[in-house]
């Protein structure tokens, strides 16, 4: 009877850890995974807003020097 108890045991805690490994590996990647995707979506939109702002000035300072052109020649 002995002998059944601690295998009953050995297995309860063996997939008991085996489960908690499992879950913690799980949500490891999880947030891994979305701090991946929220860091890359960041840095998207931080890359488009550059761009987007360098675009920009570039027109501004071509309509500008075209103005100036136009203006005194």
């Amino acid at each position: 009877m002995c002998q059944y108890y601690y295998y009953y045991y050995y297995y309860y805690y063996y997939y008991y850890y085996y489960y908690y490994y499992y879950y913690y590996y799980y949500y490891y990647y999880y947030y891994y995974y979305y701090y991946y995707y929220y860091y890359y979506y960041y840095y998207y939109y931080y890359y488009y807003y550059y761009y987007y702002y360098y675009y920009y000035y570039y027109y501004y300072y071509y309509y500008y020097y075209y103005y100036y052109y136009y203006y005194y020649y």
